[in-house]
């Protein structure tokens, strides 16, 4: 199976996407004790930061650093169709031209 296959596997099981997702933690984790030269860069806004330092730290006794960049809060406006669409790829671009023209008015 080719990684590409894997990959859309695994959007459509969530049991395969668990291991996979764990397969690659587990391998980046190795590849960045094995070169300490590799800068490993995680970020998310959900994760729980302090278990990604012990985690991906090259000795159990010196977690890798942790750099937490302050949160923004923007608020979220949730519009929905009034009517099913036929054709979600131009009602889509037809959303974005009407955001775009929201924010230069």
């Amino acid at each position: 199976m080719t990684d590409g296959m894997s990959l859309r596997e695994a959007m459509h099981d969530s049991l395969l996407s668990a291991l996979l997702r764990s397969s690659l933690m587990r391998l980046t984790s190795n590849v960045a004790k094995q070169r300490p030269n590799l800068k490993l860069i995680v970020m998310s806004a959900m994760l729980d930061a302090l278990k990604f330092q012990k985690y991906f730290g090259l000795r159990a006794d010196k977690p890798a650093p942790l750099f937490k960049v302050p949160d923004r809060d923007h608020s979220i406006e949730v519009f929905y169709a009034e009517e099913p669409e036929p054709d979600y790829v131009e009602a889509a671009i037809r959303t974005v031209i009407g955001l775009r023209d929201l924010g230069t008015s």
